[in-house]
């Protein structure tokens, strides 16, 4: 599968149309699947700009990438190594877009869970320390982080259904 990157001049562009108060909130989410009897994660990381048009509408955009690793956790019901990946893509991309996402409100949404019986939550202490600590962002967790909840999963669901493989998506046979 071909990595699908935010391009920066895009990203430049389209904030460069925001007003002062547009908010910028990124989430990552990751899908674990099988290719060949090999586990595989696509880690899907979005950045949602929240806008109002001249008109006070809403004016949402996201932006999203996916980039697809091997995946070395043995316990499905808790995917240590995946849910870290998962915070490392959403500082990276924290860090490669902060010159550009600097000026708004930024939120930082992690799709782990904040119940302690949720499967995620046994990372959710390390997570935050790393989110802290790279971004200086005290993070969101689920039931909060609807940007790693939703938008993630909507990106997801475009390319499941075929919207975006001119983007770089090509499902490959299991």
């Amino acid at each position: 599968m071909a990595e699908k990157k935010i391009e920066r001049s895009e990203l430049e562009a389209y904030l460069a149309t925001c007003s002062p108060d547009a908010r910028i909130f990124l989430g990552a989410d990751s899908e674990r699947h099988k290719i060949k009897g090999v586990w595989y994660a696509d880690y899907i990381t979005v950045i949602v700009v929240a806008d109002r048009d001249d008109g006070g509408y809403a004016r949402n955009h996201i932006f999203f990438q996916v980039t697809r690793d091997r995946d070395y956790d043995m316990k499905k019901d808790k995917p240590t190594t995946r849910l870290i990946n998962e915070i490392y893509a959403l500082c990276a991309l924290y860090k490669e877009f902060e010159d550009l996402i600097y000026p708004y409100e930024v939120e930082l949404h992690m799709d782990i869970n904040s119940v302690k019986s949720a499967g995620s939550n046994h990372v959710l202490s390390q997570a935050v320390g790393l989110v802290r600590g790279m971004c200086g962002i005290e993070p969101k967790c689920k039931p909060e982080a609807w940007a790693a909840s939703f938008a993630a999963d909507r990106a997801k669901d475009l390319r499941d259904r075929g919207f975006i493989a001119q983007n770089g998506f090509k499902k490959e046979a299991a």
